[in-house]
This record gives structure tokens, C-alpha cells and sequence, in this order.
């Protein structure tokens, strides 16, 4: 069954891909100007490049020319041979402290990441997507393996121009999530969208509780692998581009998977578990700008609603005042 939705998703993809190749999705009108603009920014005179104004420029995407160089910036990472140097060091170390059994988990899944990306595989080997992947678990002793840290790290590697980029992106990406997240655990982050589904989504939430799906099985790794391993993968890029852009952007996260819920509803409700599982996993493409502008809405909706919240309690107990 995973097979048959892997298969689905990836046709899914292929269809996308066709589409917007075609100028059907994503067709903007002078994008010549939106490249010149990012060229202009990135070559400015004395390496000064304004970090507010990229990211300003950012927030309706990043032309896939320059999205590696844009992302090191907006990240703070600049031009040093340190990174390739990290990984020669870490190809023995990485082949070395892997078990067997991880060793076969890590390449089965970056076999199939590669398959259904084939502009992936012309930027890494297999063997070097591994080592990647074992590089991050070696630098981040809390990194736990998980299949979804293979889209993750290829998803980055779709982004930067070098595969050598990859550790230090990747990691700076897991450092400021990190971040963000602060005392909050993983739990808590999926508590929090649970809580939101209930609150926005009350139909879906009892499909969701009729069928017996559990949170684990789909919302889990949406908080965990940041959506690289449900969504398309040029969907994941767009997405990301937009966390980048913002000082606070991993804070939309869990509104932009409640819009996909949102968007998504309507499909979802005569599915049985296995289907809802199947599409949730493997989710087809989506509009993210939309999606976005969706998640903000409801950002600000919840926010609201917060505050009103605080405000009755105020005003029932005058002491708070």
C-alpha cells in the first residue's frame, strides 16, 4: 500500500511539474525583472548584500536560480571552505559509527527520495546523499533517524548550488527551529495543532476521530520534517522560501498545515483510514500562495481570539487589570 501511494504521489508530482513547465502554474508576469532584481541584490558592490530588502523580495519566492545563494544569506551562512572540509572529515566517522540496519534505512529511503527526483540525482550520489544524511546525525547528537530527515536534507540539497552546502544549511535551518521552539517539545507542537483542527476544523476533526487515525501517523511528521516528506518537492521549496523570508516565519508552520487541512477538506471526508492516511503522506500539489495567505489569515484569526480571550478573563476578575 505505501508503494501504491508513493507511486500515486510521484505521477501527482510528474503532472505538476508538466504543468508548470507549461506555464499553466506559477506563471508570473516579468519574471526577467524579478531575476535581474535578485542578481542586482546578491552582487552588490563590497559583498554587502541587505538582508531586509532579500527578504523582502523573498516573500513571493525565490527564482530557483538563485534560492541557494538566497538562503545562505537570509541564514547568515557566507562563502568558506570550512563545509567542504566537515565532510571529508565525517565520511569515515559517519560509515563507522552507523549499525548495519541504520546503514540499509538510511539508503532504501534515499534510494526511493532519488528516484522520484531525478533533479536531485544529477546534483548528488546516492552514496553521497547518505553521507550527508549521516553527517547531520553526527554533528547533532539529539538528531534521532527518522525517514523524513532523508527528504529533508534532500530538499536542501534541491536548494543550494553545491551538494557541499547542504550540512551547513541544513543544520542552521534545524538550529533556528530549534530555536524558535524553545522549551516546547515536539508533543507540545503537535498538541498545538490538534488544538487548532478542533478549533477551525471541527467537521474534519470528527472524520479524523470516526476513522481512528491517529495524529502520529500524518501530523507528526508535518511538524517534524517541516511538510519536505508529504509535500511536492518544488512545494516544499516555495514553503520554505517563505519561513526563510520571515525573522519568525517557522512560527506559520502549524497555521500552514491546518490551511492544508482547510484546502483539503472536502476530499477528505468520504476517505476511510487508510486513504486519509495514504493522502496525507503523500499530498498533492498545492497552491502555496495561497496556502500562505491562508495559514496567515488563520494566524491572526487564533491570535485574536487569544487576545479576547485575556480581555473576558480581565474584565471577570478586575484584579488582572
Amino acid at each position: 500500500r505505501n508503494l501504491i501511494c508513493r507511486t500515486m504521489a510521484s505521477a501527482r508530482e510528474a503532472a505538476f511539474d508538466r504543468e508548470k513547465s507549461d506555464g499553466f502554474i506559477g506563471k508570473e508576469e516579468g519574471e526577467a525583472t524579478r531575476l535581474a532584481k535578485f542578481q542586482e541584490m546578491l552582487q552588490a558592490e563590497e559583498s554587502y548584500v541587505d538582508i531586509v530588502q532579500l527578504r523582502e523580495a523573498s516573500r513571493s519566492g525565490i527564482p530557483e536560480k538563485f534560492r541557494g545563494e538566497v538562503w545562505k544569506n537570509l541564514l547568515g551562512i557566507y562563502p568558506s571552505m570550512e563545509s567542504k572540509d566537515r565532510i571529508e572529515d565525517t565520511k569515515t566517522q559517519t560509515s563507522v559509527e552507523y549499525d548495519p540496519e541504520l546503514a540499509k534505512e538510511i539508503t532504501e529511503e534515499a534510494t526511493s527520495f532519488l528516484e522520484r527526483h531525478p533533479s536531485v540525482k544529477k546534483k548528488t550520489s546516492l552514496g553521497r546523499l547518505v553521507r550527508l544524511v549521516g553527517s547531520v546525525i553526527h554533528s547533532r547528537p539529539k538528531i534521532q533517524y527518522r525517514p523524513g530527515l532523508v527528504h529533508m536534507v534532500g530538499s536542501v540539497v534541491a536548494a543550494v548550488d553545491h551538494w557541499v552546502d547542504t550540512p551547513n544549511v541544513f543544520l542552521r535551518i534545524y538550529d533556528l527551529k530549534t530555536t524558535y521552539m524553545g522549551s516546547h517539545s515536539i508533543g507540545e507542537e503537535l498538541a498545538q495543532l490538534l488544538a487548532l483542527v478542533r478549533r477551525f476544523l471541527p467537521s474534519l476533526r470528527r472524520v479524523l476521530i470516526n476513522e481512528d487515525l491517529s495524529p502520529n501517523r500524518w501530523a507528526l511528521p508535518w511538524i517534524q520534517n517541516l511538510l519536505s516528506d508529504s509535500l511536492p518537492l518544488s512545494c516544499t521549496l516555495r514553503l520554505w522560501d517563505a519561513y526563510l523570508s520571515e525573522s519568525d516565519g517557522w512560527k506559520l508552520h502549524k497555521f500552514v498545515c491546518l490551511a492544508i487541512l482547510a484546502t483539503l477538506e472536502e476530499e477528505m471526508q468520504e476517505m476511510d483510514r487508510e486513504e486519509l492516511h495514504c493522502f496525507l503522506r503523500h499530498l498533492p500539489a498545492l497552491d502555496v500562495e495561497l496556502l500562505i495567505l491562508r495559514a496567515k489569515n488563520m494566524q491572526e484569526g487564533e491570535a485574536a481570539n487569544a487576545t479576547s480571550m485575556l480581555d473576558r478573563k480581565a474584565i471577570s476578575n478586575p484584579s488582572l487589570l
